[in-house]
């Protein structure tokens, strides 16, 4: 389950509120989608662990090196969609 943000996160989480990294990250299997939050009507951060892999991941998506299975990642991508979605309806637990 994924729960809406309260609290201030602790340094072992990886933070985003870039789609494209977000889905890039979600794709792999290592990676958990622990919570969101609305920073604003048109902006969702993503919060995901373990901190290590995601780190290892984004720097591999920003110096275009990723690699990841385009089927997987459309369907993570589609689900990332659904979240915010619901996040931004006020939705999302």
């Amino acid at each position: 389950m994924i729960k809406a943000l309260e609290t201030p996160m602790p340094n072992a989480q990886f933070v985003t509120t870039d789609f494209g990294v977000a889905t890039y990250l979600f794709s792999d299997s290592r990676v958990q989608l622990v919570a969101t939050q609305a920073l604003s009507p048109t902006r969702v951060q993503f919060v995901m662990t373990p901190k290590a892999v995601c780190d290892d991941l984004a720097n591999l998506y920003f110096s275009d090196r990723a690699m990841v299975n385009p089927r997987v990642l459309h369907d993570r991508a589609r689900h990332l969609k659904n979240v915010l979605h619901a996040v931004r309806r006020g939705e999302h637990p």
